[in-house]
């Protein structure tokens, strides 16, 4: 089954004072597994992802979801960053119906600087604020995952390993799209891509296609920023 689909589904967004055509009459069920968010442009992608997320509306046709739907990683996490980061716990273990106990003792015994949970996040380095909200996503059971970020930390390939570990075990079974903000990191992950060209939507098994017909650009500015990410020792 499903947990997402689009039925008679059209999209537009304003860009540049214009208005872009993402979808145009698209019906479209999103597999269980893991594929890589791909579009000819990274408006579509952004779009695609604030349509999930309830952000935007299309301009006609239906989203139906039969589950729970993260926020998406890398994205604003749904409390204010002024508050702490135990504050941040409680605020996702009630949103989100889960134990703020448990979930408190997985993050201090996960997160690389606990100290902090009891400071303003406004105050940390952006990387230690990142680290916490992708933590807080593998609490709730969510039934598909939507991530808008690096799942891999340069300064940290102990964190990486033990992240994306804990990752593939709470995500089997889901559905997960993942941007390709590393195109080395996403080929570990996905064997596929969901697309997004021309209006339509599709999934292709082509995922060396879709990645290089990735907003181009972004992607070759990506590839010179992972080469000193050590990869070798995520398999998965």
């Amino acid at each position: 089954m499903s947990f997402l689909s689009f039925k008679n589904l059209s999209l537009s967004v304003r860009h540049e004072l214009r208005m872009k055509r993402v979808l145009t009459s698209q019906s479209f069920e999103f597999p269980i597994g893991y594929f890589a968010l791909t579009a000819e442009n990274r408006l579509f992608s952004r779009a695609l992802i604030e349509l999930i997320c309830r952000k935007i509306a299309p301009q006609s046709g239906h989203i139906i979801r039969r589950g729970r739907i993260s926020w998406p990683l890398g994205h604003a996490a749904p409390f204010s960053a002024v508050v702490t980061g135990k504050q941040a716990v409680s605020h996702i273990s009630v949103l989100y119906g889960v134990s703020r106990q448990q979930t408190f003792k997985f993050v201090k015994e996960n997160f690389s600087h606990p100290e902090l949970l009891h400071t303003p996040m406004q105050k940390w380095q952006a990387r230690d604020r990142s680290e916490l909200l992708l933590w807080l996503a593998l609490v709730p059971d969510f039934d598909v995952m939507i991530v808008d970020t690096s799942l891999v930390f340069t300064h940290s390939t102990s964190f990486s390993k033990r992240y994306l570990e804990l990752f593939m075990e709470k995500t089997r079974g889901k559905t997960v799209l993942i941007s390709p903000n590393q195109a080395r990191f996403t080929k570990l992950i996905c064997k596929s891509a969901i697309h997004v060209s021309e209006g339509k939507i599709s999934v292709n098994a082509d995922l060396e296609w879709a990645l290089k017909n990735n907003n181009l650009v972004t992607l070759q500015k990506e590839l010179a920023q992972e080469e000193d990410t050590n990869l070798d020792t995520l398999e998965f």
